[in-house]
C-alpha cells in the first residue's frame, strides 16, 4: 500500500488531543499529513517532537476554518489531497484505490468511498452504516453548470471528504476562502466545497469502505455561528437576503475565474442547484435516506443495539461494499488504545 502521493489535511479546533491522536495514527503510513489548528494556543512543542521525523507538519493558524484552508493552498504539493476531521479516520488501502481511480480517469476530479459510523460504548467501539446515499453515487454530466444542478438534485456529501486532484482542491479552497463570507449559515461551507468541486469535473463514490465517521462527538462550535440557522432558514428568511445575494455573487465570480465561464450563467446555475436541492429534500427517496442515516443514532444507539466495529464492517461487506477488514481491525484497536470519547 502506497499513499505517499497523498496529503491528508487534518483541520482541528479546540480538540488538540484528537489532533495528536490523528497524527499518531497517520505517522505509521507514508502519506503527507498537514494539521491546521485553529485553537487560540498551539500544541505544546514537547508533544510535537514525537513527529519530528515523520511526514507530518503542524501549523497553528488561529482563526476561521476558511483562513486555515487558505493557509494550506501553498503548502500542499502532492498530486492528491483529502480533507479530514480531527476525530475521524480513513482506510488507507481505500485511499490508495481512490487515487488509482483518479489516475486512470482524467475526467474525474474527486473520488469518495462508502462510510461507516463509529462510537465508543463502555470499553468497545461500535459501528453502523451511514451515508447510504453514497452507494453508486456519481456525477458525470459534461457541462460544469449541469454537474452542479445534478449534484444538488440527488445530493450526497461526496466531495468534502473525497480524494481530490491537487489543482481542483486548490481551486475549491480559493473559492471557499474568498466566497463572500462570513455567513450566518454554519453549514454553507459544505455546499460551497461540493459545488466548487463538481463544477470542475466529474465525481464518484466507489464501493469501498473509505470513511470511518465519528458519532461520539458533537459538531465543533467556535461560538461564531448559531447552529440553529440551517439551510431551511438561511435560504428563505428575508433577514438573510443580503447574505444570500453576496453568496451567489461571490460564488459565481470565483467559479468563473477557474475556467472563464460566463458569470451570469454560473449564477443562474447556482440558483437552479439550490432549488433542486430543496425540491429533492422533500422526495420520499430522500426522506428514506435521512431516516436510514439518523435512525441508528437516535434509536439503535439508545437501545445499545449496534454491532462491534468489525462486525458492522463485515455486514457492510455482505451488502456489496469492499471492506479491508484487517485495516478496520487496526483502526478499532487504535481507537481503544487512545480512548478520547
Amino acid at each position: 500500500m502506497n499513499i505517499e502521493n497523498l496529503t491528508i489535511v487534518v483541520y482541528t479546533y479546540n480538540r488538540q488531543d484528537f489532533a495528536v491522536r490523528s497524527m499518531r495514527f497517520w505517522a505509521c503510513h507514508n502519506a503527507f499529513v498537514l494539521v491546521l489548528d485553529g485553537t487560540a494556543e498551539p500544541i505544546d512543542p514537547s508533544i510535537l517532537k514525537e513527529f519530528e521525523n515523520k511526514r507530518i507538519q503542524y501549523h497553528h493558524v488561529p482563526g476561521s476554518i476558511q483562513s486555515r484552508f487558505k493557509h494550506a493552498i501553498d503548502i500542499v504539493k502532492t498530486p492528491y489531497v483529502i480533507l479530514a476531521c480531527d476525530d475521524e479516520f480513513y482506510v488507507p488501502s481505500a485511499l490508495e484505490k481512490c487515487m488509482d481511480v483518479l489516475e486512470s480517469r482524467p475526467e474525474y476530479v474527486a473520488c469518495a468511498g462508502q462510510a461507516l459510523a463509529f462510537y465508543k460504548y463502555k470499553n468497545e467501539i461500535r459501528g453502523f452504516p451511514t451515508y447510504p446515499e453514497l452507494k453508486n453515487y456519481h456525477i458525470t454530466n459534461e457541462a460544469c453548470t449541469d454537474r452542479m444542478v445534478a449534484h444538488l438534485q440527488s445530493y450526497a456529501q461526496s466531495s468534502f471528504y473525497a480524494v481530490q486532484r491537487l489543482a481542483a482542491w486548490k481551486n475549491t479552497m480559493r473559492v471557499v476562502s474568498s466566497g463572500g463570507g462570513p455567513f450566518s449559515n454554519p453549514y454553507l461551507l459544505e455546499l460551497q466545497v461540493e459545488l466548487a468541486t463538481v463544477y470542475q469535473g466529474k465525481t464518484l463514490a466507489i464501493d469501498d469502505l473509505l470513511w470511518l465517521r465519528n458519532k461520539s462527538n458533537p459538531p465543533i462550535d467556535n461560538k461564531t455561528h448559531d447552529l440553529k440557522i440551517g439551510h431551511d432558514i438561511w435560504f428563505f428568511d428575508p433577514a438573510y437576503r443580503n447574505e444570500r445575494e453576496r453568496f451567489f455573487d461571490e460564488m459565481a465570480s470565483s467559479l468563473s475565474r477557474i475556467n472563464e465561464f460566463n458569470v451570469a450563467d454560473i449564477r443562474r446555475a447556482l440558483h437552479q442547484s439550490i432549488d433542486a436541492y430543496f425540491k429533492n429534500r422533500g422526495t420520499p427517496s430522500t426522506l428514506r435516506r435521512l431516516i436510514a442515516r439518523f435512525l441508528p443514532v437516535m434509536l439503535k444507539r439508545a437501545l445499545k443495539g449496534n454491532d462491534p466495529l468489525l462486525k458492522a464492517a463485515q455486514k457492510l461487506e455482505k451488502k456489496g461494499v469492499h471492506v479491508d477488514l484487517s485495516q478496520v481491525k487496526v483502526i478499532g484497536e487504535f481507537l481503544l488504545k487512545y480512548q478520547l470519547e
